[in-house]
């Protein structure tokens, strides 16, 4: 397999152990920014620069170390299923591929890595994280895409929004009516039809958390240690 220059892979055999990091390069990059615009802001502050020039200055300056130390220190690296995380400001921790439950492309290419809701990192759209999402696959672990991710989110959120209201709003909502339709025919002010009548009766029965639970059953197969079908027949019927 051909080596990324952002994902260094250690050992003969694949996905054994390897490293994903941002461009090194870059790091440097913006660390010499930094020091360019701190030098700037040590001027401007010595020759009492205007407030708002410094207030600039000291903003880059900032931005620039804080980019700095997120692509020097920011690294994933797995050891078979062991995956070790060092954060921005350098603190590492351990997580393994059983504890993921999906991947979740962005819309800006970016990947996060979720253990039930909780991002645990992301791989950025500069970086080359095939080799682990290869590793998620090979795993059978959930890689949701951007437009699938968005589906479930909004999904999600219905469901929320169902579970968190009352039971006669969740009673309107499942016999197609609105809440103060169904308030009015419960006090009276609102004239009962036939089949509207059934709807509700069939709906109070499915909310009932006592009524037994019916299954059907399409088709079912069912297997016999032998392929003598009249022995079958004879011992079904017969019998």
């Amino acid at each position: 397999m051909k080596k990324a220059r952002n994902q260094v892979q250690i050992g003969r055999e694949p996905l054994s152990h390897y490293v994903i990091r941002s461009e090194i390069y870059l790091s440097w990059l913006f660390a010499f920014f930094a020091i360019c615009s701190t030098g700037l802001l040590i001027y401007s502050i010595v020759i009492e620069e205007a407030l708002w020039a410094i207030l600039f200055l000291l903003f880059v300056s900032i931005v620039m170390a804080i980019a700095a130390f997120n692509i020097g220190l920011w690294k994933v690296e797995v050891n078979d299923m062991e995956i070790t995380y060092r954060s921005t400001f350098g603190r590492v921790r351990k997580y393994y591929f059983a504890d993921i439950t999906k991947g979740v492309y962005k819309k800006s290419g970016a990947f996060r890595v979720y253990i039930d809701e909780k991002r645990i990192f992301t791989f950025d759209d500069n970086m080359d994280s095939s080799l682990f999402i290869e590793q998620m696959d090979r795993l059978h672990i959930p890689i949701w895409s951007y437009s699938f991710s968005l589906k479930m989110k909004k999904k999600s959120i219905a469901q929320k929004y169902f579970n968190r209201i009352g039971i006669q709003t969740k009673l309107a909502i499942a016999c197609g009516i609105s809440r103060e339709y169904y308030n009015r025919i419960e006090k009276g002010k609102q004239p009962l039809n036939d089949d509207l009548k059934e709807i509700i009766e069939k709906q109070i029965e499915r909310f009932n958390p006592r009524e037994p639970l019916f299954l059907l059953v399409d088709y079912f197969r069912v297997r016999f240690p032998t392929t003598d079908t009249l022995k079958i027949i004879h011992e079904m019927y017969c019998n």
